[in-house]
């Protein structure tokens, strides 16, 4: 096990990790078992609290602009079959493109937008590999909020 910490020397608990090898290889040197468990169980907190994986970063750019593309096709343009295909394909295996037709015309009971332009971005709190996009349309009296 102490040994396979060499693999994570690439990651942001690196120095860390290696710091917390260079301590147990002294504490098994100079037989001081006592203290060898309270470092273990620190580099199993660490390990397991931290992780070594990368934090995921956002093409926000990219991800808005699909974004209003999806919501210029359904919304203004009322393209359902075009604004479909752009939904993801875990979507679109639980959301028949009946239902979604069905959806898209349930919340614009009182109209559809004119345009629509994106406001801002904002992390998913418990879904790291997701963002929410805030998107606003309008027309001449009504504003319509899409997240």
């Amino acid at each position: 096990m102490i040994n396979n910490l060499m693999l994570y020397s690439k990651c942001a608990l690196g120095r860390c990790l290696e710091i917390l090898r260079s301590k147990i290889s002294h504490l098994n040197s100079n037989k001081q078992k006592g203290d060898q468990w309270v470092v273990r169980l620190v580099w199993i907190i660490a390990l397991t609290l931290l992780g070594c994986e990368e934090s995921i970063k956002h093409d926000e750019s990219l991800a808005g602009k699909r974004a209003k593309e999806f919501a210029d096709a359904a919304f203004i343009m009322l393209e359902f079959e075009n604004a479909y295909t752009k939904l993801s394909d875990a979507t679109k295996r639980h959301v028949a493109l009946a239902d979604f037709k069905k959806t898209v015309v349930r919340i614009h009971k009182k109209g559809y937008p004119s345009k629509i332009e994106l406001i801002e971005f904002e992390p998913v709190a418990s879904e790291q590999k997701a963002i929410y996009i805030f998107l606003v349309g309008e027309d001449s009296s009504l504003r319509y909020y899409y997240t």
